[in-house]
Formats: C-alpha cells, structure tokens, sequence
C-alpha cells in the first residue's frame, strides 16, 4: 500500500463512537473532556467536528502515558476547576478503576449502549447539575 492508500484505510477503520452525535447536546449541560488512548495525527481530523462542543482534548500520542496511567488522568484533571464532581465513562473496567481511585463517579460504556440511556434522562431532566456539583470530601 502506499501513504494515501495506508491514509485511507486508517480514516474507514477510525470510527466515532456511538455517543459522538449527542456532545452537541450534553455540552449544554455539562463540560465535556476528551481522553483517548490513541495516536493524535490519526485522530485529530475526525475530532475536528466536536472540538466546538468538548472543553479539552486529551490523546495519549501526546503525553507520553495512556490509560489506565493514572498520570493521564491527573492531566485531565488540570482542564477542570478544583474539587469539580467528575463522572467518567470508559468500555473498560480497568480504567474506570483507575478513576474511582481519584474520587470520580464512573459509568461503564456497555456494548448495548444502554450507558446512554443512562445519561440522556438526566440531561434532559436538568439533573445534570450533578456533574457540576462540588466533591464533598
């Protein structure tokens, strides 16, 4: 294969994740940060059409760790205000354990999506604010 050919296959084989279509709406009731453990020159094209609707970036290419490193974490963190409540979704267990250890709120991004459903009620029923609320601890 030559680089386009290579460019190409990469571009069909990166998909959005099933819940990219609903950021334009969840960025009205919360701050959305991005964390991926990827390569940032394969996915910053397609991060292009919600970059308007997430408040940080953060791609493992970029910071020399990646999940579940905790120190990635603690990157995103920087992106926030202090003692902000964070809930965190990931497909995959070993990360969400990372991030109940800083004190985030975790939701597991099954393969049904149902995760969805879980958070579409609360946006659309205001109880979002929770996200914004204040760590008590």
């Amino acid at each position: 294969m030559d680089r386009t050919e290579l460019q190409s296959a990469l571009q069909e084989a990166l998909r959005p994740l099933p819940a990219w279509h609903r950021l334009k709406d969840w960025h009205r009731s919360a701050d959305i940060h991005l964390l991926s453990n990827h390569c940032s020159e394969w996915v910053e094209p397609i991060l292009e059409e919600v970059k308007p609707f997430v408040k940080s970036v953060t791609i493992s290419s970029e910071t020399g760790c990646c999940k579940p490193d905790p120190a990635i974490f603690r990157r995103v963190e920087t992106f926030m205000p202090k003692n902000t409540r964070i809930v965190y979704v990931d497909d995959q267990e070993k990360n969400l354990i990372v991030a109940r250890s800083l004190g985030w709120d975790t939701l597991l991004a099954d393969t049904n999506h149902d995760w969805m459903n879980t958070i579409d009620p609360r946006f659309g029923q205001g109880i979002m604010d929770e996200f914004h609320h204040r760590r008590t601890t």
